[in-house]
């Protein structure tokens, strides 16, 4: 930004142009899930049109190619108009822990763009599939759970409530959360915004002079300052109206979105991973680069300006924290337990029953009747453990950050302790108005921001281990299920032998030495 006869430096703000990034995201949830959709409902209604070749996986994947390649292309339309801003404040690419060159990192983030579109179309396949072969795996489903350590439930459980089908729907919308809540709580309410926007297409216009001030684009031949508060504009969201509607009255707060959360959430929906890097790398920069610095909060100088003060630094400090620990607790939630953890353990199960039914126990993994099925298996969980050592590496960043942030916080939060005395102020500009209004915060305030941030903590740390643990058993239950001779394995038992007679299907139970 600037003239060519007085360019300056300016560290932009990725809220100013995170706006233009919006309707990428929003329409990259709505392609990727819209084939996921249609892929699902053209299997459970094609047979009956006569329409035999919707079971073909070639459908499958010419879904999951078309819906992959338009969420690449969104992930990358979207991040142009954020990769300066995210670069400037980053610096470094990490992939794995590890730092990379933006032309490595670009691809890795992009493929993993496609690994996620690839798991939300093979979900909503693998659901419909259960739903097909829900009576011909019912008598081994049965008796596997029943000698499980959930056999305490009656035997008739797992053939008329708890069923293949029954689970599969049930899970498949669970996992569906993934583009709801996004939606939900990162859509913009027709009307809503505060603020104005930053004139990210006139950004050319925009000048900064000798003092650091940015002037606005010009109209009528006369420049005018531009007001830099008021651009880190924020929106009601279905779910702000529908509490505030309904909800208020339980305790529910009806909380605005900025367009940076927004994206973020978007970016989820459909699984962006390239604009979704973006949030996470984000906000762990400003929570280092504040305690680092000191950034406090700005307050009123002499000449009637906002200027930014070492004072309050720990309580900014937390409330970014707050917004870390927000984002990557959505995913950890919707992608870690949702997805990885409950569909990966049920599509294993179901790779694991076909093996039994169809006799494909083999000393070598990829020879049988049906190697098919142990390919198909084999590309499952190379998936899952792609996406989740990615997501369970970005979770220890977290925890690091966090660790961090509390030596350097919590001695000030100690001396300080319950005291109402003022310790900081935040200074701000009324909307619409020109007027610096203040507001103090106490000791009180910050232990009550940091007690926050440490149940956000625990929470975070909770339900990856938790999810960590469902992974790991179900690729415990995979390698010692093809090490077994029958093929079947559970937790409480070891090796069974769901199925003795092949003629006529019965199912009684020998238990084998593991």
């Amino acid at each position: 930004m600037g003239s060519k006869q007085n360019i300056l430096p300016y560290a932009t703000h990725l809220d100013w142009f995170a706006s233009e990034a919006y309707p990428w995201t929003l329409k990259s949830a709505g392609v990727v899930w819209s084939f996921a959709l249609s892929t699902v409902l053209l299997r459970l209604h094609g047979p009956a049109l006569g329409l035999q070749w919707v079971n073909d996986p070639l459908v499958l994947v010419v879904a999951t190619v078309t819906a992959g390649a338009y969420a690449i292309y969104a992930d990358f339309s979207a991040m142009k108009w954020c990769v300066i801003p995210w670069l400037q404040k980053v610096k470094k690419l990490k992939v794995l822990r590890c730092s990379l060159p933006f032309c490595r990192f670009l691809p890795l983030q992009l493929f993993g763009t496609f690994l996620q579109t690839l798991t939300i179309q093979n979900n909503a396949w693998f659901m419909v599939t259960l739903i097909q072969s829900n009576h011909q795996v019912l008598k081994i489903w049965s008796c596997i759970w029943t000698h499980s350590i959930f056999g305490f439930l009656p035997p008739s459980a797992w053939k008329t409530w708890i069923t293949p089908k029954s689970l599969a729907i049930s899970i498949w919308c669970i996992s569906a959360l993934q583009l709801t809540w996004p939606l939900l709580t990162g859509v913009r309410w027709p009307g809503s915004e505060t603020s104005t926007r930053f004139p990210t297409r006139k950004a050319k216009e925009v000048r900064m002079n000798e003092y650091g001030e940015l002037l606005n684009w010009k109209i009528e031949n006369e420049e005018k300052p531009f007001n830099l508060i008021k651009t880190e504009n924020d929106f009601s969201t279905p779910w702000a109206k529908l509490v505030l509607c309904l909800l208020e009255v339980w305790g529910f707060k009806a909380i605005t979105c900025t367009y940076f959360e927004s994206v973020a959430k978007l970016a989820l929906a459909s699984g962006l991973r390239y604009t979704g890097s973006m949030s996470i790398s984000y906000p762990t920069q400003r929570v280092e680069e504040i305690v680092e610095f000191k950034e406090g909060y700005p307050v009123k100088t002499e000449e009637g300006l906002l200027e930014p003060m070492p004072q309050g630094w720990e309580m900014r400090s937390l409330k970014e924290f707050q917004k870390l620990a927000r984002a990557h607790s959505i995913r950890v939630v919707f992608i870690m337990f949702c997805k990885l953890a409950l569909q990966m353990n049920l599509q294993i199960s179901f790779i694991i029953i076909l093996r039994i039914q169809q006799k494909h126990i083999s000393a070598n993994f990829f020879t049988g009747t049906n190697w098919r099925i142990n390919v198909t298996g084999l590309i499952s969980i190379l998936s899952l453990l792609i996406i989740f050592t990615v997501e369970f590496l970005d979770v220890l960043c977290t925890v690091s950050v966090f660790f961090r942030l509390r030596k350097a916080v919590r001695d000030t939060v100690i001396s300080l302790g319950n005291s109402s005395k003022v310790y900081a102020q935040d200074s701000f500009i009324l909307q619409n108005e020109d007027l610096i209004q203040s507001y103090p915060i106490s000791g009180k305030d910050l232990k009550a921001e940091y007690y926050v941030v440490v149940r956000s903590f625990w929470w975070l740390f909770v339900i990856t281990m938790f999810s960590a643990w469902l992974i790991g058993y179900a690729l415990l239950k995979f390698i010692c299920s093809e090490r077994c001779e029958y093929g079947g394995w559970n937790w409480a038992t070891g090796c069974l032998n769901p199925m003795t007679d092949t003629e006529t299907g019965s199912y009684c139970i020998e238990f084998l030495h593991f």
